[in-house]
């Protein structure tokens, strides 16, 4: 997704009633989605050794010297779109901090128990919801892209492995807690995710299997199987879901059985989201039981060779499909309740958000990070919008996770 620089935008209301609902949620790229580039960690790793001879060079060893995000940093240039993906291999952490900003107040006009986590990978802050109190953290170098915040914490992947680590009240440098090999992590329901080990690049004698676990976040496997091939594209609670030869395949310790012919998009509640067109070469998106039951039409796709969809499935089994096209006025986010039933349409306006939303708790709508710091995706009188929330300028072009207890 590309920058965006909006004007001016008013100051957030009160909305709705107290949210309820503690979600986790993955984010799956539809298959003809330009991929995200794949050196990220590169870049992190030359700033982090410029900054080192940088510092040789001036002569300052002293830790009290290390430089703090003031509260009017510019927005971070980030105008090569780094890729955030692909196993990890170092175990840096940044030094730890106190906090130094006055709160910012309850982020979304009112308290809400949890918290989001903001950075780039090497950097992170913690944003309290109810008090807007920010504080640095100190976590090792993960992808912010492939990590799932669920259970007062976040679930990341780091050297081949997945890793929870506990955000809320574990201090500014918490411990990870191993839960298994895995070179990808998707969203299981409330207390679960699904650990995904990879097979390796490169030609082998054996046919390439991915291993999948369904682990709780003590590291306990409920399920294990092995499912053949190279990827999964999304998951639901039960199932994984798989794309092949223009077919889509539920898999789980039966095997791979097909369900649908078309893309997968995603997955919605128990169901798998498919791009699917008739023999006209009418397409559309189409809400399919993994089942293999007949599936019903979300909405018409005008260009499907020339839309993309990333998917975002929250534990609660809402869905936020984030469309794009060749022309960036195409930009837009369908928003789906967890049984198929529309939810809104939000334009997304080329020069805006630069991260890819979350769904928030409840009835608050979805959080993602733009030009001018945390936007706000809401419901509103008037339909739904996207507000830039005001002090937070400093988080542009970053990534967030939403933790919640």
């Amino acid at each position: 997704m590309g920058g965006r620089e909006p004007e001016e935008r008013p100051p957030i209301e009160i909305l709705g009633a107290d949210p309820g609902v503690s979600s986790t949620q993955q984010v799956a790229l539809g298959p003809r989605r330009p991929g995200r580039p794949k050196g990220w960690l590169l870049a992190v790793v030359a700033l982090v050794v410029a900054a080192l001879v940088a510092s040789v060079a001036l002569g300052g060893t002293d830790e009290d010297d290390e430089p703090e995000r003031a509260a009017d940093d510019e927005p971070r240039d980030n105008a090569d779109h780094i890729e955030l993906g692909g196993r990890q291999s170092t175990t840096t952490t940044q030094p730890t901090t106190t906090t130094t900003l006055a709160p910012l107040g309850p982020l979304f006009g009112r308290p809400v128990d949890g918290a989001l986590l903001v950075g780039d990978g090497s950097s992170w802050e913690l944003v309290d919801l109810t008090t807007g109190e920010t504080t640095t953290m100190s976590l090792p170098i993960i992808d912010p892209h492939g990590s799932v915040g669920m259970g007062g914490g976040i679930v990341a992947v780091l050297d081949g492995s997945a890793s929870f680590y506990p955000i809320l009240g574990a201090g500014q440098q918490p411990d990870g807690r191993v839960l298994g090999p895995a070179d990808v992590v998707m969203t299981g329901d409330d207390e679960h995710v699904w650990l995904l080990d990879l097979p390796p690049d490169g030609t082998s004698d054996e046919p390439p299997q991915v291993d999948v676990r369904l682990v709780d976040l003590g590291g306990a496997v409920d399920r294990s199987f092995q499912i053949p091939g190279r990827w999964v594209d999304a998951a639901t609670d039960d199932v994984l879901l798989v794309g092949r030869g223009g077919r889509v395949f539920a898999a789980d310790e039966r095997g791979l059985r097909a369900i649908s012919v078309g893309w997968t998009m995603g997955a919605n509640g128990d169901a798998a989201v498919v791009m699917e067109c008739d023999a006209s070469a009418s397409c559309a998106l189409v809400r399919q039981p993994v089942d293999g039951s007949p599936g019903r039409v979300l909405l018409p796709i005008d260009d499907p060779e020339g839309t993309y969809y990333e998917s975002i499935r929250a534990s609660d089994g809402r869905t936020a499909l984030w469309a794009s096209g060749e022309g960036r006025a195409s930009e837009h986010l369908v928003l789906i309740a967890a049984d198929g039933r529309s939810l809104g349409r939000v334009p997304v306006e080329s020069a805006v958000v630069q991260s890819t939303p979350r769904w928030l708790p409840g009835d608050l709508g979805l959080v993602a990070t733009s030009t001018h710091g945390i936007e706000w995706i809401r419901d509103t009188d008037d339909g739904w919008d996207a507000t830039s929330i005001p002090g937070t300028t400093r988080f542009a072009l970053d990534q967030v996770v939403v933790v919640t207890p």
